[in-house]
């Protein structure tokens, strides 16, 4: 059943006994031996949330969405009667938005202060109303975020990672190559950044508190207990004031599964060391930016091509971002991204570049492509390519994944390899659509011809034939300097500084290696020949550093036409 958000007033029935008195915020018990107190507050806001269970636990997993009553100090208490279809029906394809509606509540309204559950008294009926309020905004998904990490010490146990520990894994703060901060900044492309939030009492993004309830007395109890101490300890009246978005690492054995997070919130919950796993960090921030699952027919977790399908325990790995409807969502790739309908623009055919690669260059193919339903789920496509910080995708690896985007999440449709093609149900006004993929030029991309109803271009593309290899060309015997800056102790210097001064020092200093970047400059003096450069240079398009040997490593033909890299790199390059 559907709720208006004009005037309908839910009502709920007697469902506990409890004393009255002069004093309503006193502690009682009551003969259900149940604790109660009065709400403090007459409203909050209703946010979804959603647990998240391991892969090899999902038989065990109770209901994995509920309905949290948010107070303006940041304490949650549990919604009992918001069931999977009050959410479903009311917020998922509903018109409430997690985070954005706010629950009216009226006075006298109790909660059980073990479970923090609101509880609803016998004398009287209490009227709860869900009125959207325009005080809070969808979560942004792009610009420099502040994350604070929460350790835990419990009266029986404590978050196993130190704090030390934590920020490593989490920030990447001594060393860890792969963690929740890197990986956003990659996917993103440097888009959206999470850094250590600051203040007194926190160490590098991390903070400690310490609580009276012990594991056995379950996450919720815990959860207000943190969120008072942290108040207390800051100086605030909500621990959204600390810092944009919050984790919470529980000791282990506190809550049931593995994570959960709130929709379009600051909050995500994490058992013990599962909050220093990747890929379940940016599954449940996820959560906080709006994103819901990615699935397969039958398993709402199963696409694992990208962060939202399952999580698993590897520090390391998997090195892996979004799939299509989850990247359209997050804007980051909106400058490379093309829509097709049934109505407009109906047929396109040629590339679709890697997930990886570079969303700033608006004049480059696209890297995702929207077919608009317009009545109903519309599907995405993207090339899944498996290299660089996508390196470690655990399904569809160097695929075309074609999802269907709806309210309740993605779901897989199809993942082409090179000649396979796929072609949808008749959702496009009466129509469908066909997708197929060919090989092209460039390895490094794929090449796909989408067809909605009847398009002047009736059959995709054929592959062509695979020549056979061509005999390597030799050497190249004519050099030039690179135009790209290149590090020297640290410093990014160019052809032009090694002439300018001392330029036979600059030339033939540690081995010689500016030789390598400019032949030219030093061929009077150290004479190395036309070779690769050996130090690292920076692109011209976006700064990055690179590697002959990073060319070289593959897409190598793709790579070499990035300006300057070829005069840079010309013996990995002569045959492009």
């Amino acid at each position: 059943m559907k709720f208006s958000l004009s005037s309908h007033l839910l009502l709920l029935g007697a469902a506990v006994k409890y004393t009255t008195g002069q004093n309503e915020n006193v502690l009682r018990k009551v003969h259900t031996g149940r604790r109660l107190q009065v709400l403090d507050e007459e409203s909050c806001i209703a946010v979804v949330v959603e647990v998240q269970y391991s892969k090899d636990d999902l038989d065990s997993q109770e209901s994995e969405a509920s309905l949290a009553c948010v107070m303006s100090n940041g304490f949650s208490y549990k919604v009992p009667f918001a069931d999977d279809e009050y959410i479903r029906e009311n917020f998922i394809e509903g018109e409430f938005t997690s985070g954005q509606t706010e629950l009216i509540l009226g006075g006298n309204v109790m909660f059980d202060v073990d479970t923090s559950e609101i509880m609803v008294p016998s004398a009287g009926q209490t009227q709860l109303r869900a009125v959207n309020t325009n005080r809070r905004k969808l979560v942004t998904t792009t610009g420099v975020k502040s994350l604070l990490v929460v350790r835990v010490i419990a009266s029986n146990k404590s978050t196993t990672a130190n704090e030390n520990q934590l920020s490593d894994s989490i920030f990447g703060t001594n060393g860890d190559q792969v963690n929740l901060k890197s990986q956003f900044s990659a996917c993103s492309n440097g888009m959206l950044t999470f850094n250590p939030a600051v203040g007194e009492g926190i160490l590098n993004g991390v903070t400690q508190v310490t609580v009276r309830s012990s594991t056995n007395q379950g996450d919720a109890r815990m959860n207000n207990e943190i969120t008072a101490n942290l108040n207390s300890a800051f100086g605030v009246s909500s621990p959204a004031q600390i810092a944009d978005h919050i984790m919470y690492c529980l000791p282990k054995g506190t809550m049931k599964g593995i994570a959960y997070a709130y929709f379009n919130s600051y909050l995500s919950v994490f058992d013990d060391d599962w909050c220093t796993y990747p890929s379940v960090g940016l599954h449940e921030l996820g959560h906080n930016l709006n994103l819901r699952h990615s699935g397969e027919v039958g398993d709402p977790y199963g696409d694992q091509s990208g962060m939202m399908g399952y999580s698993y325990a590897e520090d390391e790995n998997p090195r892996m971002c979004f799939n299509a409807a989850k990247s359209w969502k997050l804007g980051w790739y909106s400058d490379r991204t093309r829509t097709l309908d049934k109505w407009n623009a109906n047929v396109y055919s040629g590339e679709l570049a890697g997930i990886t690669a570079n969303p700033g260059w608006a004049t480059g193919p696209p890297m995702l492509l929207k077919l608009d339903v317009s009545s109903g789920d519309d599907f995405y496509l993207s090339y899944n390519n498996k290299e660089s910080f996508n390196s470690g995708t655990k399904a569809g690896a160097n695929e075309i994944r074609i999802v269907q985007d709806s309210n309740s999440g993605s779901t897989l449709q199809a993942s082409l390899k090179v000649d396979q093609s796929w072609t949808s149900s008749k959702v496009f006004g009466g129509d469908s659509v066909i997708v197929s993929r060919y090989s092209g030029p460039d390895p490094s991309s794929a090449y796909v011809y989408v067809c909605i109803g009847a398009c002047d271009q009736i059959d995709p593309p054929v592959s062509p034939p695979v020549p056979a290899p061509s005999p390597k060309s030799p050497a190249p015997s004519n050099c030039v300097d690179s135009q790209l800056k290149f590090l020297v102790n640290k410093r990014l210097r160019s052809c032009n500084w090694v002439k300018q001064n001392n330029t036979a020092n600059r030339c033939s200093k540690n081995g010689g290696f500016a030789a390598t970047h400019c032949p030219v400059a030093c061929g009077q003096t150290v004479p190395r020949g036309c070779i690769d450069a050996t130090k690292r240079f920076a692109l011209q398009e976006n700064g990055a550093l690179k590697s002959c040997a990073w060319v070289a490593k593959t897409s190598t033909q793709k790579r070499c036409r990035i300006s300057g890299v070829a005069d840079t790199c010309p013996v990995t390059c002569k045959d492009f």
